[in-house]
C-alpha cells in the first residue's frame, strides 16, 4: 500500500515561523512535526512507500529533511506541484490528483494531512478498510460545538457508513468531526478527475472531496482514540510543543 502526505500549504496563519520553515517541519519537542505522522503511518505496518507532495517555495527544505533522515523501512519520494504562493496553490485535492498521476497512486491509497499530529493509532482504518473491502475515512468524537463549527461533520448510517456530511455547519447536527486521514481505494481515487470539473464544488479542502465522494461510493468513518493536534496556529503549535517535551511520545 502507498501512503500520501499533502504538504502543499503556506502556513499563512502560523507567519514569522513559517516565513522560512514550512510548517510539517517545524520542530515540535525536538523532531519535524511531520516525523510524528510518519511515526503512525509506519506503526499500521501496512504502508510500503511514501509520498509527500509540497510547494516549489519549500520543496528544497523537503529534500534537505528527506536526504537527513536516517535510513528507515519508509524512504520519501517528494512531489514539487509548481506552485510559489498562497495566492496560486493548487489546492489539496488537485495535489492528490497530480501525484495519484505523477507517481501513479491508483489505490489503496493512505492520505494524511501534513500538519495534524495524531496520539491514537491508524489501525482501526486500515481494519475497517480491510474488512469491508470499501474506503475508510477517520473520524473524531466532539463535544464542543464551537470546535465542531470548525470542522467537518460527518453523519453515519446504522453499518457505519458515511450518509452526511457538511463542512463547518453553523448549527453542529452530529458529534462526529472529520479528520483529514483516508484510506482510498482506486474507485473513489478514480473520482478525482470528474470532481475537478465540476465547477459547483470546492475544490480546496479535502473534507469536500470526502463528502462528495461518499454520495457516490461507500465510504466509511471509523472514530480514531487519542487527541487530535491540528497545528493551525501559533498558539496550537506552542501547545503542542509545550505537551510533546513532557508526554512520551509512543513510535508505534
Amino acid at each position: 500500500m502507498d501512503a500520501l502526505i499533502l504538504a502543499a500549504g503556506y502556513g499563512t496563519r502560523m507567519r514569522p515561523l513559517t516565513d522560512r520553515i514550512p510548517k510539517p517541519l517545524l520542530p515540535v519537542a525536538g523532531r519535524p512535526l511531520v516525523e510524528y505522522i510518519i511515526d503512525r503511518i509506519r506503526g499500521a505496518r501496512a504502508v510500503e512507500r511514501l509520498v509527500v507532495i509540497t510547494n516549489h517555495r519549500y520543496i528544497h527544505s523537503f529534500a534537505e529533511w528527506a536526504s537527513a533522515r536516517p535510513a528507515d523501512d519508509l524512504g520519501v519520494e517528494l512531489i514539487d506541484d509548481g506552485s510559489t504562493e498562497d495566492a496560486n496553490r493548487l489546492g489539496a485535492v488537485a495535489d492528490l490528483r497530480l501525484a495519484r498521476d505523477e507517481k501513479a497512486l491508483h489505490g489503496p491509497l493512505l492520505v494524511v494531512a501534513g500538519d495534524t499530529i495524531y496520539e491514537g493509532r491508524l489501525d482501526p482504518l486500515f481494519a475497517c478498510f480491510r474488512t469491508r473491502g470499501a474506503s475508510a475515512a477517520a473520524v473524531l468524537r466532539e463535544t464542543d460545538r464551537a470546535s465542531l463549527r470548525r470542522s467537518g461533520v460527518i453523519g453515519l448510517d446504522p453499518e457505519g457508513r458515511i450518509a452526511r456530511f457538511e463542512e463547518k455547519p453553523a448549527e453542529p447536527w452530529s458529534d462526529l468531526a472529520s479528520a483529514p486521514v483516508y484510506l482510498f481505494d482506486a474507485g473513489v481515487l478514480a473520482l478525482l478527475d470528474v470532481f475537478l470539473a465540476d465547477p459547483a464544488v470546492s475544490h480546496d479542502a479535502p473534507g469536500h472531496f470526502l463528502g462528495w465522494a461518499a454520495a457516490r461510493r461507500p465510504i466509511y468513518g471509523v472514530e480514531l482514540e487519542g487527541r487530535r493536534w491540528d497545528i493551525g496556529d501559533p498558539d496550537l503549535y506552542r501547545e503542542a510543543d509545550a505537551h510533546f517535551r513532557t508526554v512520551p511520545w509512543r513510535t508505534q
